[in-house]
């Protein structure tokens, strides 16, 4: 859809593209073959996105992932959860990559684990603006791209990671993050693609309307690997959004560009804050885990 006023003298283009066709990571690709600039040297469209190798994963240590991913302590939030309203409320924040990725590093973790955090900010300013009281954490879904199933282009696993919302030190929640995720990843690699067939897709749907297991889907994309156009209009803002599904009320996406980590909120506006609103709580965490670089 062709957006004439995105900005004052700007126009917005809105890509939409079903999970069932494609996954993030390959319809990153698509637009990159789509819109990549004539000039760049750095993107090569005809490259296939690579399948992501199973890490290795003892079969106690995936025993211990399946379980655990069930055994976190249920959700009580009456905003976050629940039946999601007809109207969506969008907004977006950027924070250069390279910095916010430095002072993840200096914390033990990466440019997703602080993000994570950043996330983590978001909830917590949510549930202080509708008065629910603050736990000590909260679970998200995380997705992880894992390896395809034959020709599948759409393939996903993903890990729960508890992010503390009490925590007021940035680089130690960084770190508590970090070793989180490290522990997590090679067992959700290791465990494949979530949905293997459409009945399990139609179980797991009927289910997640009525979970208390998660706060929210948390998703990064590698971005572009080089400038975008679109008949040589460059690209110079990136707004990733995902879907709102299940009961779950708020859903970040995000991906990096040019050296511009961008981050998408969408919300229920019926029921929860206005998206703006949440953006900048994100935006004060991310300033904090920046300010701790030296």
């Amino acid at each position: 859809a062709f957006v004439p006023a995105a900005r004052p003298g700007l126009c917005g283009i809105v890509i939409r593209v079903h999970h069932a066709v494609l996954d993030g990571a390959r319809a990153s690709d698509l637009f990159e073959r789509l819109f990549a600039s004539p000039d760049s040297k750095s993107t090569d469209p005809g490259a296939p996105v690579p399948n992501i190798p199973p890490k290795a994963a003892g079969s106690l240590d995936l025993l211990r992932f399946r379980i655990g991913t069930f055994l976190h302590r249920p959700i009580r939030s009456r905003v976050l959860l629940g039946a999601i309203g007809p109207t969506r409320s969008i907004s977006s924040v950027n924070v250069r990559t390279s910095l916010i990725e430095h002072a993840a590093q200096q914390a033990g973790g990466t440019l997703n684990d602080a993000y994570l955090v950043a996330v983590g900010g978001g909830l917590r300013f949510i549930l202080q603006e509708c008065g629910e009281p603050i736990p000590k954490s909260i679970a998200v879904s995380v997705p992880v791209a894992v390896t395809a199933i034959g020709s599948a282009r759409n393939a996903v696993g993903f890990m729960i990671i508890d992010l503390p919302l009490r925590e007021t030190d940035p680089q130690r929640t960084v770190a508590i993050v970090a070793k989180q995720t490290a522990a997590a990843k090679p067992s959700a690699r290791a465990a494949g693609t979530t949905f293997r067939s459409p009945r399990i897709a139609g179980v797991f749907d009927k289910l997640a309307k009525r979970q208390h297991m998660i706060g929210a889907v948390v998703s990064n994309v590698h971005g572009p690997r080089g400038p975008l156009t679109l008949d040589g209009a460059a690209l110079v803002e990136l707004w990733p959004l995902g879907p709102l599904a299940g009961n779950v009320r708020v859903g970040f996406t995000a991906a990096s560009y040019n050296d511009t980590f961008w981050i998408g909120i969408q919300a229920d506006a019926e029921h929860l804050p206005p998206a703006s609103k949440i953006a900048r709580a994100v935006e004060r965490t991310l300033d904090e885990i920046a300010g701790t670089a030296h």
